[in-house]
């Protein structure tokens, strides 16, 4: 029974790491829009990990996640708005 429970808590960790990976891949590859904006794959991932693993879970992917938007961007505030974006969605 304790190796199931071992083998489970692998599994679901995998499954986080997996999703935080494919968020951050897909902020990666962004699809430059016009005037500096990029439309950005990687909220669909951290909602996934919302809806998994909850809300405590889903705002630390949104912050691994959503940090290369700094980068990206050259500002935080798109940072900003889609950790609060997870943020409100898991609270309401």
């Amino acid at each position: 029974m304790e190796q199931l429970t071992l083998k489970m808590k692998l599994r679901t960790g995998m499954l986080f790491i997996l999703l935080v990976i494919l968020g951050f891949a897909g902020n990666y590859c962004s699809v430059p829009l016009f005037f500096g904006a990029d439309f950005l794959f990687g909220s669909v991932a951290v909602l996934l990990v919302l809806n998994y693993f909850g809300l405590s879970w889903g705002l630390a992917a949104a912050v691994i996640v959503h940090s290369y938007t700094v980068s990206l961007w050259g500002h935080p505030y798109g940072f900003l708005v889609f950790v609060l974006e997870i943020l409100f969605i898991g609270i309401f």
